[in-house]
């Protein structure tokens, strides 16, 4: 009895330890479909984290490649039974999308954060990279007016005033626009500021008092981006400083500003 009873708690040590080792909690739980920006379950804060995020520096047209189906997912993953990257929406051969960023997720697999308009909304997702071939670029004139970006070395403690104004194109309007500062030695572009871990966002649907045809980086919306950005909360270290903007006329979201910057 005493062999038996060594023998399972040795079994029950060896179970734990690979428990830890894949992230498996000891309470169980099933994985929620809602994921951190970076891909890890909600409950365990474990799984599957995306390893590298490329946001391009203008959105491109890509098509369905000849003879082949892709499915737009929620997450850069395939269906599984853990409900991770459920089918948005099934695409034929030649069916052209909008591509803004590249991500590499947990298995080192490329997908393509891409939209699709398929005539009744916009919609958002991700395809596998090789279901997609380069069709063209998108030209998207939204200027930007009287800047003041963070660049070179900033000194650690200090303040920073972000200024800009966002100026739509002729004929469009914008209708979202997204800020965040992150660690540039870090692929999964995670914000650390602002602070809350997801991006600055703004939507003209949900703000009556800006002009949507022109945003202030240091005064629009609710509360600005100047505002919710605090650079003097950084420690030491290199950075990156992303504004997103989507219009009428080109709905994907795509980076104005990508700056590097240090901090010391």
């Amino acid at each position: 009895m005493k062999t038996i009873a060594k023998r399972a708690a040795a079994l029950l040590c060896v179970v734990m330890i690979l428990s830890s080792m894949l992230g498996i909690s000891a309470a169980s739980h099933s994985h929620d479909s809602s994921y951190w920006n970076e891909g890890r379950c909600k409950y365990c804060g474990e799984f599957l984290p995306i390893k590298e995020r490329n946001l391009h520096s203008s959105p491109s047209y890509y098509r369905v490649g000849d003879g082949k189906t892709a499915y737009m997912r929620q997450r850069p993953y395939a269906a599984s039974n853990e409900n991770i990257g459920e089918r948005v929406y099934k695409l034929d051969s030649g069916t052209k999308v909008a591509v803004t960023e590249t991500i590499v997720n947990g298995f080192g697999i490329a997908w393509y954060h891409v939209w699709y308009d398929n005539g009744a909304e916009l919609l958002e997702g991700y395809i596998v990279s090789d279901k997609l071939n380069y069709d063209s670029g998108i030209s998207q004139p939204v200027s930007l007016w009287n800047t003041s970006i963070p660049s070179g070395t900033l000194h650690q403690g200090w303040g920073f005033r972000l200024r800009g104004v966002i100026k739509a194109p002729e004929g469009s309007t914008l209708t979202t626009v997204e800020a965040w500062v992150y660690n540039a030695d870090d692929s999964r572009a995670i914000p650390i500021l602002p602070e809350y871990k997801e991006p600055y966002h703004w939507e003209s649907w949900t703000d009556p008092y800006t002009d949507f045809r022109n945003f202030d980086i240091e005064r629009s919306g609710s509360k600005s981006i100047d505002s919710s950005i605090a650079f003097g909360r950084l420690s030491a270290g290199n950075y990156i400083y992303v504004v997103t903007v989507a219009t009428t006329t080109s709905p994907c979201p795509w980076p104005i500003i990508k700056s590097y910057f240090t901090i010391k």
